[in-house]
């Protein structure tokens, strides 16, 4: 279940919480992103980091030649 909750003057700002992880990869960040667009008329947003998976921010290895 997702908890949408509106901030801001004129409710212009969703911050969005919930106990499942939805962002997993960038494709579950971009459907998430443009439903509450399509749903919620709002394209400013505030994620609970608990939405997002720790793997998101890992980076890539980074590979140096010398």
């Amino acid at each position: 279940m997702i908890d949408y909750t509106y901030l801001g003057e004129n409710n212009s700002i969703v911050y969005v919480e919930s106990q499942d992880i939805l962002i997993t990869d960038s494709q579950s960040t971009l459907d998430l992103i443009m439903t509450i667009v399509y749903e919620k008329e709002c394209s400013r947003i505030i994620l609970d980091k608990k939405v997002i998976t720790e793997d998101f921010f890992s980076l890539p290895h980074v590979f140096m030649v010398t």
